[in-house]
């Protein structure tokens, strides 16, 4: 009887959600064997160390002309976060 290697579809994957890097849950940069086995289609986003500037709140107001723009007037002064 042969031995089979078969990889668990269970095992999680994470990638940088800005540069896309493999990372660990923790969005530690993964080392190259590691990397090896990653795969991207199965990968969840996370907040990768790699890109930390990029981890940064971001928010806009939304101003009259881009409520105009968006043709919902309801929108000026809102504050979204991303």
């Amino acid at each position: 009887m042969q031995n089979l290697k078969i990889n668990s579809t269970s095992t999680p994957y994470y990638r940088c959600g800005y540069c896309g890097m493999p990372t660990d849950k923790d969005g530690n940069e993964l080392n190259a064997d590691a990397s090896k086995e990653w795969q991207e289609d199965k990968a969840e986003l996370v907040h990768g160390n790699c890109c930390p500037q990029q981890q940064q709140r971001q928010t806009i107001i939304v101003t009259r002309d881009m409520a105009i723009d968006a043709g919902d007037m309801s929108l000026e002064g809102q504050e979204w976060v991303w």
